[in-house]
């Protein structure tokens, strides 16, 4: 739980899209609650990142990596640093670089925290693009490998009129989430063998297993802008599109890690129904992407 003198440590995590990391920090200078620490962990932009960040953010602690970090190498690198120098009330907060809080963000998701003691604390991301909600609060049925989410594709106006302030939730993204300091500590890093995708749902799958809460303030929102993850070639004009999609860390589809994450977070019972399901689901997924750009193609 925080106080009103815990500190809030924000860290994200960036590899080049060296405009949209300016606007996301430029979002943190103009929160109602301004965060503690911001901590940018620079994985090996070659993209002026650097020089933007000394030049335009003085205030910002860097931490840098040599591009091998990946987004949880990158989370793991400032948690140690954090954990270094953080009291025990404070809060650990991920946020990602294709993200913007509103003014009122930090402030809500403290506001949370602090009247759900023992709880971590996630966010509403919504497509920038649509104004309607990209994640709020998901659910797994580790049967049939579904991921559900009763607010994914609604206007995010109907959330703030219809929710309460914070929803339950199964699951929470490394897109703004405040995690206690003292869970931090106690759950350890995140899976450095997810390097890229579903670190974020398998820690707080860890941490709803050792008894921590886990909430959506549903207040806290974040405009997100899209399309700026995973793979950004067109499968039309990229034959090995298909098979990167299924195996390329930068995918979110990679079949080696969704096996992985079932491994560490699936109930054991539940594992054999849960990789056939969501194996096939993703392969067949994919097939009909690569499928239908490929007719797009050679449309007239």
């Amino acid at each position: 739980m925080t106080t009103d003198a815990a500190a809030l440590h924000v860290v994200v995590p960036v590899h080049d899209r060296c405009e949209l990391t300016r606007r996301c920090l430029l979002a943190l200078r103009r929160q109602a609650l301004p965060p503690s620490t911001v901590i940018v962990v620079d994985d090996g932009s070659t993209d002026g990142t650097a020089a933007m960040l000394r030049t335009e953010f003085p205030e910002v602690v860097v931490l840098t990596g040599g591009g091998d970090l990946w987004w949880t190498g990158a989370i793991n690198l400032a948690r140690a640093w954090v954990l270094e120098r953080a009291a025990d009330g404070d809060a650990f907060v991920t946020l990602n670089n294709d993200t913007e809080p509103r003014p009122d963000w930090l402030q809500t998701l403290q506001r949370v925290a602090q009247a759900h003691p023992r709880t971590l604390v996630g966010s509403v991301a919504i497509d920038q693009a649509t104004g309607r909600i990209e994640a709020a609060s998901v659910a797994i049925d580790w049967w049939t490998a579904r991921f559900s989410d009763p607010w994914g594709g609604k206007d995010a106006a109907r959330l703030r009129d219809q929710a309460p302030e914070a929803l339950a939730s199964q699951v929470l993204s490394g897109k703004g989430t405040l995690v206690p300091i003292r869970a931090l500590a106690a759950l350890g890093p995140y899976a450095p063998s997810l390097p890229q995708y579903a670190a974020d749902y398998e820690f707080s799958l860890r941490a709803a297993r050792r008894g921590w809460g886990m909430l959506v303030a549903t207040g806290a929102e974040l405009d997100v802008a899209p399309q700026t993850g995973g793979l950004h070639t067109d499968p039309a004009r990229d034959a090995g599109w298909l098979l990167r999609s299924l195996w390329s860390r930068r995918s979110a589809n990679a079949l080696r890690y969704r096996l992985r994450f079932a491994r560490l977070a699936c109930p054991a019972p539940a594992r054999p129904c849960f990789v056939a399901f969501d194996t096939g689901r993703v392969v067949s997924h994919s097939l009909r992407s690569f499928l239908r750009a490929r007719r797009a193609a050679r449309r007239p």
